[in-house]
């Protein structure tokens, strides 16, 4: 994926402005945002399926991967669920800076409306267990989910079993974390 280097720095910027102030990311990863963080908001391209119109990023914090997915994939209808008001100011002034077609929805995803999304992704949510009944809300039957999962993703698994049974379950590796993988589950019904 080619994305212009003036745009990563910019995103970059913000988040070193905003960051002190709302703790987007640990203090520590900072310096390596973007091969670290940045890369990994990439890594969704490749299962986005085609013909996706509409995308929604639960819990998207500091952007990743909403904004890398938006600036690589502009013909998509991009939604940003964030319950944290800060943060939503945040992923605003980025769309803002970046001109960035997305749309921050303020609220948690319980209370918002069902979303009827192509794609959801997400990325440093909640486990999966309690992930699942929030994709049957607002993915579609026939949409893909791709959840972006740390060291614990088989114990997520397992815990989630019994509610996995919408879903078709595939299991990746990622390019940035040993440890995590990237979890992909289209719903069946």
């Amino acid at each position: 994926m080619n994305v212009p280097r003036g745009t990563i720095q910019r995103y970059a910027d913000l988040v070193h402005r905003w960051n002190p102030r709302i703790q987007l990311f640990a203090p520590s990863d900072l310096n390596a945002f973007e091969t670290r963080h940045f890369a990994d908001g990439l890594e969704p391209l490749t299962y986005v399926p085609g013909g996706a119109e509409r995308h929604v990023d639960f819990g998207s914090g500091g952007g990743i991967p909403l904004v890398p997915m938006t600036i690589a994939m502009p013909g998509l209808h991009h939604v940003g669920v964030e319950a944290d008001r800060r943060k939503a100011a945040f992923l605003n002034a980025v769309a803002r800076e970046l001109s960035l077609n997305v749309e921050i929805r303020a609220e948690r995803l319980e209370d918002l409306a069902p979303q009827d999304a192509d794609v959801v992704t997400a990325r440093a949510f909640a486990p999966l267990v309690r992930t699942i009944p929030l994709l049957r809300r607002h993915l579609r039957v026939g949409g893909r989910a791709i959840l972006q999962k740390g060291r614990r993703w088989r114990e997520e698994v397992e815990e989630a079993n019994d509610d996995l049974d919408a879903f078709e379950l595939r299991d990746y590796p990622t390019a940035t974390s040993g440890d995590g993988r990237i979890l992909v589950l289209d719903r069946m019904r």
